[in-house]
């Protein structure tokens, strides 16, 4: 079985920095999340290939993890964060970044605070957002299921 091996990690974090991070995004993240944060920061995935359930089987390439306050700036959350103010202000964060330019998200307004999928290629909403794959129910899930690419 592979192992998930995160390059180019972002610095250890600190309390402060995942409080500050809630607070911009009014919700608070799961504990899951935040112990992946702990343990990486984001950074690039050794592996990095995924499926798309519901989105016609499609499959996509995880370019990174976003991480707080990491030193490349398109890696860094606060980055990412303020670039999707709408999926924002309806709990979905992105917390990494596909090879198409779409991205993988937290969805915090589910009841399970599951992993998404936002496809850059599907059509708008009325609320100017676009559907939501689900890929797993948290992100160790999610890691579990990477790939090599």
């Amino acid at each position: 079985m592979n192992q998930l091996v995160l390059l180019s990690p972002g610095p250890s974090i600190t309390a402060g920095m995942v409080k500050s991070i809630e607070e911009s995004i009014d919700c608070k993240l799961p504990q899951t999340y935040i112990e992946f944060l702990r343990s990486s920061n984001g950074g690039v995935p050794s592996l990095r290939h995924f499926c798309i359930p519901g989105n016609a089987n499609r499959e996509d390439v995880l370019d990174y993890f976003c991480g707080i306050d990491h030193e490349q700036r398109h890696m860094d959350l606060r980055e990412i964060i303020g670039s999707v103010p709408n999926y924002i202000s309806h709990g979905v964060v992105p917390i990494g970044i596909t090879s198409s330019g779409s991205f993988v998200a937290l969805n915090l307004q589910s009841v399970d605070k599951c992993i998404v999928y936002v496809d850059i290629a599907d059509q708008l909403d009325e609320e100017d957002m676009k559907p939501l794959y689900s890929l797993a129910d948290n992100i160790q899930m999610f890691c579990e299921r990477l790939l090599p690419w």
